[in-house]
């Protein structure tokens, strides 16, 4: 007497993104939160080290700081070793590695950190950056999945909307 309608079977190329749009979602969440984390350590290690660079969101920025949580520990490296580190970042020729140098080393005799070098801070600063470069890596594969299944005709269309990148369009349709 009532019969029930059949249920709508979503094709895998669609689950598939949807569950990519999740990962990203929840990576996104995760960056957000370990960047706070983040900043809150810093404040209490090396508040200094976010004047180093014009971009203190990077990756050469993480790195850095990774390497280099508390200015006690830039005062103990030998500049040259510094150098050395720097160049070997993306984008760090010799006398930009060697100009960063000497703004760390300065920031660092002028520091005035809260805890000490050993500090359950610097660990956990050290954690929050090893999570933002994992969240963001995660963010990026998620995309990269999400373009190689989104009809690229759809995302054509919405592409062409002015204000909507490749980024927002494919978790559009990713959603809908």
């Amino acid at each position: 007497e009532h019969p029930q309608r059949l249920a709508y079977v979503q094709s895998k190329e669609y689950q598939e993104l949807m569950a990519n749009n999740r990962i990203y979602e929840q990576a996104s969440h995760d960056l957000i939160t370990n960047k706070n984390r983040l900043h809150k350590a810093v404040q209490l290690t090396f508040p200094e080290i976010e004047h180093l660079l014009a971009n203190s969101r990077g990756k050469n920025y993480w790195s850095i700081a990774l390497r280099f949580p508390h200015p006690n520990i830039v005062l103990e490296t030998k500049e040259a070793d510094i150098i050395d580190f720097l160049k070997g970042l993306t984008g760090i020729g010799k006398k930009r590695a060697n100009d960063i140098t000497q703004s760390l080393i300065r920031l660092a005799k002028v520091a005035c950190p809260a805890v000490k070098k050993n500090s359950a801070y610097v660990r956990g600063l050290k954690m929050a950056i090893n999570n933002i470069l994992s969240a963001e890596e995660e963010c990026q594969s998620a995309l990269q999945e999400m373009a190689k299944l989104a009809p690229k005709r759809d995302l054509e269309i919405l592409t062409s909307i002015p204000g909507i990148g490749k980024n927002t369009a494919l978790r559009i349709i990713s959603e809908l």
